[in-house]
């Protein structure tokens, strides 16, 4: 358990450098926008009903994610490029000796994000995050369900430690939100709650 909390932490750290290669790349002609996309941008439209756990709708948007406690949220720094494209963007974590959720919201200078907007929004949180210090042979997939909504999928080695991990991201109208919850490999206890999250 050490060991995979020590995981955790440093991706925690390695997340905060993600947040640039993401921004800088959010600059892309506006054509084709989410603001029509007809998926709600919830980890779950009805309540899961799992013992203990709660739903919270982190900066009262059109997300909501069901955990056993309130995400912690905190500031980033954005990068002066960024913030022609970006009011806001904001980190939201949550750990606990199972699970680990790292959640990201981004709140468009736009009335709404454009469908390639997004695309490059998740491709460069995705570059960051498999390119990160500390990881190797990392790998991904991608499920497309609508222009405005993945659901991500990959593993990679923390530190020589195998590692799973299960996300999303979703965009509606100016908001977006991409999440990740890693876990290691082969214990159920991390990865039933980690999909639990996701779902």
């Amino acid at each position: 358990m050490k060991r995979y909390l020590a995981a955790l932490a440093t991706v925690l750290f390695f997340a905060m450098l993600v947040i640039s290669t993401a921004c800088t790349r959010f600059l892309a002609m506006r054509k084709g926008d989410c603001s029509q996309d007809s998926s709600v941008a919830t980890s779950r439209a009805t309540s899961l009903g799992r013992a203990g756990w709660a739903r919270y709708n982190p900066r009262n948007s059109a997300f909501s994610i069901e955990l056993p406690a309130e995400p912690r949220p905190f500031d980033v720094p954005m990068p002066e490029d960024a913030k022609r494209a970006f009011r806001q963007t904001k980190v939201y974590t949550y750990k606990d000796k199972n699970l680990f959720i790292y959640l990201v919201s981004y709140e468009s200078q736009h009335p709404a994000i454009t469908t390639q907007e997004f695309r490059d929004l998740t491709a460069g949180f995705l570059d960051g995050f498999t390119k990160s210090p500390g990881v190797s042979e990392a790998d991904y997939a991608e499920e497309t369900s609508s222009p405005c909504k993945y659901s991500l999928k990959g593993e990679f080695k923390q530190n020589r430690t195998p590692m799973g991990w299960e996300g999303f991201a979703r965009a509606k109208g100016s908001s977006a939100w991409i999440l990740v919850a890693p876990y290691p490999k082969g214990g159920n206890d991390a990865v039933l709650p980690a999909r639990y999250a996701v779902d």
